[in-house]
């Protein structure tokens, strides 16, 4: 599945759900050769039930304010 964030969800076209039903199973950075701006951050998520799927946010200056604040209510597995 591929995420994004209708109303502070984590939405997919099957419906959306709580970021307390998930954690992050995972972490991976890219960056581009040159520019900075071509910063991004996936997150592998999972949810209780099994579902996986994952979500895209810019870093740093093209980071999202409510990504942010969603992944704070998500569980890192890693912590």
């Amino acid at each position: 599945m591929d995420f994004n964030l209708p109303e502070n969800l984590l939405g997919f076209k099957t419906g959306k759900y709580k970021p307390e039903d998930f954690e992050i199973v995972d972490t991976y950075r890219y960056e581009g050769d040159s520019d900075p701006g071509d910063e991004a951050t996936v997150y592998a998520l999972q949810s209780k039930s099994g579902e996986k799927g994952v979500l895209v946010s810019g870093y740093g200056h093209s980071s999202d304010v409510d990504t942010t604040e969603l992944l704070k209510k998500i569980k890192n597995r890693k912590t």
